[in-house]
């Protein structure tokens, strides 16, 4: 009923790459900018709607060709596109956008409906370590600023990965996107603060609602650095881990300890492959009662394994179970 004209971007500084050597140092936050048109499909006369065959490796054994968009792509959970004009330099061919889409499907199915139906606050800051290519972080930062309304600013997405190359690439999708509520620190996450390192609890993050550890066995040391901010700010924790027992694993055991002793008693595996490894999940952590009860009137059902065993890492078809 209400839709004022946007705001021009006219007036706005031409978006710039990221500085690797500031990042190294702080955290650095992008501010709204102005897309450089030789960045951009139109400026570059690309053809939003081309296509592409690309290889979907779904385990170490099976794979097959599937279409996608060359330059534009929809990220189906968060409900969002995101163009990507060039690889930026980075000679990769997994440098696309288009298959994570469709990458731990679930997993980005039961965050999005814990945003949209309030559990988790569009508003507040959220933490993607290991944050890769930003195939979370990108459009996640995308889908907050749909989701927070014109009243409230939108959550911050820090994106924390020890690759220069990576967020490079991250910066400069979301330049070329005009995503402005994305910060990235180039770092190691651990216990220590010495050397490559640095603990979550000294990098200034403030009014965190999500946490999401994807470190490749090092979110124990990770939680080790971060027990203050956890404490203090209680938010929705994500670890990667091995699925069976839990506990099964030296990392895993010393998560679920750690956890447990900070009052995440309650969690849940989600049912999908986060890797080539067979045994590889992403688990959620709850950090209090109410908190987990709301969680489950939403997404509780995805938490049921599916007939035949878990998702692939990629998932095309995900309908809603009934």
């Amino acid at each position: 009923f209400d839709l004022p004209e946007p705001e021009s971007s006219d007036g706005l500084p031409l978006c710039t790459p990221l500085n690797t050597a500031a990042a190294q140092e702080r955290m650095t936050c992008l501010e709204a900018c102005r897309p450089d048109p030789s960045n951009t499909l139109e400026g570059l006369g690309l053809d939003p709607s081309e296509k592409v065959s690309l290889t979907v490796k779904y385990n170490k054994k099976d794979s097959e060709e599937r279409e996608f968009g060359k330059y534009r792509y929809y990220f189906p959970e968060e409900e969002v596109y995101l163009n990507q004009s060039s690889n930026y330099g980075v000679e990769n061919e997994h440098m696309s956008l288009s298959r994570h889409a469709y990458h731990e499907r679930l997993f980005r199915r039961i965050i999005a409906k814990l945003y949209r139906a309030g559990v988790l606050d569009p508003s507040k800051n959220l933490v993607n370590s290991g944050s890769n290519m930003g195939d979370n972080a990108l459009p996640w930062a995308r889908m907050l600023e749909g989701l927070v309304g014109p009243s409230k600013s939108p959550g911050k997405v820090y994106a924390i990965d020890p690759s220069g190359e990576l967020l490079s690439y991250t910066v400069n999708i979301a330049n070329e996107n005009s995503i402005s509520n994305l910060c990235t620190r180039m770092t190691f996450i651990g216990d220590t603060n010495e050397g490559k390192f640095a603990k979550l609890d000294d990098l200034g993050v403030e009014n965190l609602g999500l946490l999401h550890l994807d470190l490749e066995g090092g979110e124990g040391n990770a939680i080790s650095g971060a027990m203050k901010l956890i404490t203090d700010q209680r938010p929705v924790i994500v670890t990667e881990g091995h699925a069976g027992k839990l506990g099964e694993g030296d990392n895993d055991e010393r998560v679920r300890d750690q956890l447990v002793q900070l009052g995440y008693k309650k969690s849940n595996v989600v049912p999908e492959l986060c890797g080539f490894v067979e045994t590889c999940r992403n688990r959620i952590w709850w950090p209090d009662d109410e908190t987990e009860a709301a969680a489950m009137a939403v997404v509780g059902k995805y938490f049921e394994a599916p007939e035949g065993g878990p998702l692939k890492m990629y998932t095309f078809d995900l309908p809603e179970p009934e």
